[in-house]
């Protein structure tokens, strides 16, 4: 997804950088990033962006009657659960994060303690 791809996709959602980023529960410096090429746009960017979209267009399109009712409801449902949805993908991150580092934690030990034990019995590598 390209810089300007993103704004146009932004605009079209009813978003500005700002609301954009507290959806995301992100920092704005993220944002920024992403826009100069620091960093590349995350791979659920550009479909969370066509999804506010639709739910946009939606919600336009509803009746006015049915606008009166349940203002933007389902809407604001939408954007609830993929608010949730995101912050549990930052989550699962996060702890893919720590299990790889404990991971690499557990097999520094394990061959610490294997030279260790070499040593103890006067082993040579092999």
């Amino acid at each position: 997804m390209t810089k300007e791809e993103f704004k146009t996709k932004l605009t079209e959602a009813g978003f500005d950088f700002e609301m954009f980023v507290n959806l995301l529960c992100y920092n704005k410096n993220t944002l920024y990033h992403w826009l100069e090429g620091v960093s590349k746009f995350p791979s659920f960017i550009e479909p969370l962006l066509d999804l506010l979209i639709v739910l946009k267009q939606k919600s336009l399109s509803e009746s006015s009657e049915t606008k009166i009712n349940t203002p933007y409801k389902d809407f604001e449902q939408e954007i609830a659960y993929y608010k949730k949805a995101i912050a549990l993908k930052k989550e699962n991150d996060k702890l893919e994060n720590k299990f790889e580092r404990l991971k690499d934690k557990k097999i520094k030990d394990l061959i610490k303690q294997n030279s260790k034990n070499r040593k103890e019995n006067n082993e040579k590598p092999s």
